[in-house]
């Protein structure tokens, strides 16, 4: 008969059952179990294998990504240098109904290209946007899946893409991903790399793109605003006109009606000389309806040259359009949109650090084998618990 796991006194003086435990009984046990034992913790080991071969093999993928070298954006000295020179003045007068804020602060090198790149690679839509067209992730998709699965197994694979921030105090940071195959991974993480760089690149484009046309605009409506000033000028100078024409006409009459046609410079000298604060008329009607016919003559810029502001407001739009700094800028900027962005950033794909991110095989083998030891060990003494109470008890 097989020993009891729980010790029973021959003294009829002791209670029914004795609660200390006995390890060298629980062993003699275990060891009747043995067989039992070892073919569940061999079956552990095998259902271990078993996942270890059906579940994918996922790796960590971690590159070093930093700023490039200042000399890489040598070319750009010119436009920066162009920026500068721009009067800010200019733009202050921004259109109310114009949205760009023309006194942003835009510069070209390695730094400020470096923080947006980080930035562009830090929003996920972007990221989502860049993957889910690759072919590399179409792949990897069932075509079976509807779109919404297909949207979510997207945002999942755009989920192990992150950028980490440098633990110390340098400018190197950590773009890392989670995926089963290296040359894939470098495929994947190179195609992030250059698409957000792409994206970076056509930003600042567009920024200096918009800066230069919003300082068009601004010089274009200051243009606009001072020809308005013109007509008024013009439209002035019509009513002064106007005004003296009539006074003339009445000066005329009057001098016909006392005859006096014209004045004899050689006759009249002395009267001549006192003519400065008398009535116009006379002059003789003569003069004064040539003065009329010259006034009635008089083209446009003859009558806006009879007044001071105009040489003024001209002057003022001579200076704005042989302003030549924003054709010279938006020029410049096609080297942008030319530009290859392949060494904006520095970083090597072929040091790209592995980290598996599963077990080895024998670990699973032996995590498996201790659990199945474990669990099968505890209960066959558990039912030996059992099975030897309900023997005492009958």
């Amino acid at each position: 008969m097989k020993k009891s796991l729980i010790k029973q006194s021959k003294n009829t003086q002791y209670p029914k059952y004795d609660d200390e435990i006995d390890f060298f009984l629980i062993l003699e046990n275990l060891w009747d179990y043995k067989l039992k034992i070892l073919a569940i913790s061999f079956l552990a080991c095998v259902m271990g294998v078993f996942f270890y071969m059906t579940t994918p093999k996922l790796n960590l993928y971690e590159l070093k990504i930093s700023p490039a070298k200042s000399f890489v954006f040598s070319e750009y000295y010119k436009i920066n240098q162009l920026f500068r020179s721009i009067d800010i003045n200019t733009s202050t007068n921004t259109n109310t109904n114009t949205n760009t804020n023309t006194n942003t602060k835009i510069d070209i090198n390695n730094t400020q290209i470096f923080e947006l790149f980080v930035e562009e690679l830090s929003d996920y839509e972007e990221i989502f946007s860049s993957i889910s067209s690759l072919d590399i992730i179409e792949e990897n998709i069932s075509n079976n899946l509807d779109e919404d699965k297909k949207t979510n197994l997207i945002k999942s694979y755009a989920n192990k893409i992150k950028i980490s921030k440098p633990t110390k105090n340098v400018d190197e940071y950590t773009l890392s991903i989670e995926w089963n195959d290296l040359e894939q991974a470098k495929d994947l993480i190179l195609t992030i790399i250059y698409s957000s760089l792409e994206n970076t690149k056509q930003g600042i484009y567009n920024q200096f793109e918009n800066y230069a046309n919003s300082l068009e605009l601004n010089i274009n409506n200051q243009i606009a605003s001072l020809e308005s000033k013109i007509e008024s000028v013009f439209e002035i100078q019509k009513l002064i006109e106007k005004k003296r024409l009539e006074y003339l006409y009445e000066q005329s009459v009057i001098a016909r009606s006392l005859g006096i046609n014209s004045i004899d410079l050689n006759q009249d000298q002395n009267l001549t000389t006192n003519l400065n604060g008398f009535p116009d008329y006379l002059y003789g009607y003569e003069a004064l309806e040539k003065e009329i016919e010259l006034i009635l003559g008089r083209t446009r810029l003859n009558t806006l040259l009879t007044s001071e502001d105009y040489v003024l407001l001209e002057k003022d739009i001579a200076t704005l359009k042989s302003n030549i700094l924003t054709k010279q800028l938006k020029n410049e900027i096609k080297v942008i949109k030319n530009d290859n962005v392949d060494d904006w950033v520095s970083f090597n794909i072929n040091l790209i650090n592995v980290t598996p991110s599963y077990l080895p095989m024998y670990k699973i083998i032996f995590i498996s084998f201790i659990a199945g030891l474990f669990f099968s060990s505890f209960y066959f003494l558990i039912y030996r618990s059992f099975q030897d109470r309900k023997i005492k008890d009958n």
